[in-house]
């Protein structure tokens, strides 16, 4: 029999791609002599002498010599916070006017004032910012204080004996002597009396006995008086009419309720108990 033809060969495979065109020469110049008017890749370029070879028209179309592209720039940062507001500026002090001695001229709450003397501290420019005298029912002025306090500098007994001597109570009630003798007596007394008030200016301040409880003390030993008292002593200034008589309300030692009808017409003795309880019986209708 005829042989078998051969088996057919298998086709060849399919010719590779051809590689991509490479891009047009680019224009170039250069100073170094010989060199091309475009870019090229020469086969002298070396990469480990990129630093010279690149230079060279010759050489820039090489990869090595291609800068690469330049990186993208970072995305824009967040604006920062607006800054913070300034605090709000403190409201101005309120406007305050009394009539006593080293007061301030607007509302405080200043470390002297106290609530427990809160009738006498309120008064004062310098404690009307503290709660509690903002939270205080009764208005503000005169502080009050307790009838019958005995003044720090009440005449001594002799003065007492001066003015028993000036009223001629038995006699003739109202009447007031004018012997020579007692009126020297009375008016040593209330010299006296003025002494020893100005004296405590040199001790101790302390409210209750150098400022008399009407007042409060500073720092230089003074006194700040409340309304309608008189410094050094914050005394409630008084006048009588009478011969030898003080100038400030007190209650001396020898005023005696028994005869509180004529002792209380004395200024010596108008800050007495009984002096103050006829006062308001007589006020009332």
């Amino acid at each position: 029999p005829p042989p078998s033809p051969p088996p057919p060969s298998p086709s060849p495979p399919p010719p590779p791609p051809p590689p991509p065109p490479f891009p047009p020469p680019q224009p170039c110049s250069s100073q170094h002599n010989g060199d091309f008017r475009f870019t090229s890749c020469a086969p002298f370029c070396k990469p480990e002498k990129a630093a010279h070879h690149c230079g060279f028209c010759k050489c820039q179309a090489c990869g090595y010599c291609i800068s690469p592209p330049p990186p993208p720039s970072p995305p824009p940062s967040p604006s920062p916070p607006p800054p913070p507001l300034p605090p709000h500026p403190p409201p101005p002090p309120e406007a305050c006017e009394t009539q006593l001695s080293g007061d301030f001229k607007h509302k405080a709450c200043s470390p002297f004032c106290k609530p427990e003397r809160a009738s006498s501290h309120c008064s004062f420019c310098k404690c009307q910012a503290c709660d509690f005298c903002a939270a205080a029912t009764a208005p503000s002025g005169t502080p009050t204080v307790k009838a019958g306090a005995r003044d720090a500098a009440a005449p001594t007994s002799r003065g007492g004996r001066g003015f028993q001597q000036l009223l001629q109570l038995k006699s003739s009630p109202g009447s007031v002597s004018t012997s020579p003798s007692a009126a020297t007596t009375a008016t040593a007394a209330a010299t006296t009396a003025t002494a020893a008030a100005t004296t405590t200016r040199g001790s101790r301040c302390t409210s209750d006995r150098t400022c008399s409880g009407k007042g409060e003390c500073n720092a230089d030993g003074s006194c700040t008086c409340a309304a309608g008292y008189e410094p050094p002593s914050c005394r409630k200034p008084c006048n009588s009419a009478l011969t030898g008589d003080s100038r400030f309300e007190s209650c001396a030692s020898f005023c005696r309720e028994d005869l509180a009808k004529d002792h209380c017409r004395l200024c010596k003795c108008r800050e007495c108990d009984f002096c103050a309880a006829g006062a308001l019986a007589a006020s009332k209708p």
